[in-house]
């Protein structure tokens, strides 16, 4: 049972951008983001909300419960330049779910390029 107040987050693992910050992501359970202007989207995810790991082509390929807590470590070399949180409960799917299956769900089109979507209708997806 989610609280009313559980908040859904598709989260875009940016594998175009680096397979490795995807790997590391689906090998940790966590939610992560690298880049300036992104890394401080991961401080909107709250304790008990949903996030949605994306692969861009693939689909939804993992989900967990945010913890709340935005941890920062080195990204290439650089000094706290990794943001992320830890994702309890991860779950990595047997099928992914793919973008068009998503759009269906939800009754509209989604924005997949972008790093972080908020989904008010997430708890569709979790079905």
């Amino acid at each position: 049972g989610h609280s009313k107040g559980s908040t859904y987050f598709l989260l875009n693992t940016n594998k175009a951008n680096s397979v490795a910050d995807h790997q590391y992501m689906i090998e940790n359970g966590i939610a992560a983001a690298f880049e300036d202007g992104y890394m401080q989207k991961i401080n909107k995810i709250h304790k008990g909300d949903t996030v949605f790991l994306y692969e861009s082509g693939v689909g939804i390929i993992a989900h967990g419960l945010a913890t709340g807590e935005t941890l920062k470590k080195e990204h290439s070399g650089v000094k706290d330049k990794t943001h992320y949180q830890k994702l309890d409960n991860f779950k990595i799917l047997d099928k992914p779910l793919p973008a068009k299956k998503i759009c269906f769900r939800l009754e509209r089109k989604i924005p997949f390029v972008q790093t972080l979507i908020k989904l008010r209708d997430g708890e569709k997806l979790l079905k």
